[in-house]
């Protein structure tokens, strides 16, 4: 009898020894094809997912570069250095008239810098950075016409410098060429400077120009830095720089980093 079921167990294809060892023997080995399926199937899944997240991070980099750009550029136009013309009481005016459509007015750091998708995309991997764009859109839509309103007294206010007013009436004394104009409008740019708070460090060849009338310059900048005037115009130019360097750093920060933020419909970022 024990005979034949041996036979019997043979004929059916079972290995000698423990039937269910068998059993488990051949789930273990079919699970482990499955299983390596599976595994490639992940591991290809994730080169691509990976590969796309690579190259989605180089598309905002390349976005964050020309933001930046952008931004410096912006710079200039609260900036007034030597290499700029004296602004004039009247080309600021001529600058604030409601029938021109001026670049503050509808200012964007959009469409050719990133496009619309890619920097509204830039909220869900950086928001803190790209809260920091939408605020200085804001600034320079609401803020540059105040900058721009506030320079007026204060040109008018330097006008009126008897310092400064004495300084160019002696130049302006004799006949009035191009060279005694540009003197005159450089004691004008120097006031202005000093006004403001720009050291001469940051203009040296007009300081360099101006040095045998410095202390007329210098008292008559003291005077006007004192006013009301002087310090709305500071204050705007230093609310717009720190927002400009905050977003500047933190963009340095994103371009330095190796790993994508945040996930958005594009890819699934880590």
């Amino acid at each position: 009898m024990t005979n034949h079921i041996r036979a019997e167990n043979v004929s059916l294809g079972w290995p000698a020894g423990n039937a269910m060892e068998w059993i488990l023997q051949l789930i273990c080995t079919g699970g482990g094809i499955i299983a390596g399926m599976l595994i490639e199937r992940w591991r290809r899944k994730w080169e691509l997912e990976k590969e796309a997240m690579e190259k989605h991070f180089e598309e905002i980099k390349k976005c964050l570069f020309r933001l930046k750009e952008r931004i410096y550029s912006l710079r200039h136009s609260f900036i007034l250095n030597e290499s700029f013309s004296l602004p004039s009481i009247s080309s600021v005016e001529e600058e604030l008239r409601e029938d021109y459509e001026r670049w503050w007015r509808s200012f964007s750091l959009r469409g050719f810098e990133c496009g619309n998708l890619l920097f509204d995309d830039l909220r869900n991997h950086y928001p803190s950075l790209y809260s920091k764009l939408i605020s200085l859109e804001k600034f320079v839509r609401e803020k540059y016409p105040d900058f721009l309103h506030a320079l007026i007294p204060l040109l008018q206010r330097m006008e009126e410098d008897p310092g400064l007013k004495g300084l160019i009436e002696r130049v302006m004394s004799h006949a009035a060429t191009t060279a005694q104009r540009k003197v005159a409008d450089d004691y004008r740019k120097a006031v202005l400077f000093l006004s403001l708070g720009i050291s001469w460090e940051n203009w040296p060849n007009l300081y360099r120009s101006l040095r045998v009338e410095w202390n007329t310059i210098e008292e008559a900048g003291k005077r006007l830095y004192n006013t009301e005037e002087a310090k709305k115009v500071r204050d705007i130019r230093e609310d717009a720089f720190g927002i400009m360097d905050s977003c500047c750093a933190e963009i340095d920060e994103v371009m330095l980093s190796k790993i994508l933020r945040g996930k958005c419909r594009y890819v699934r970022a880590r």
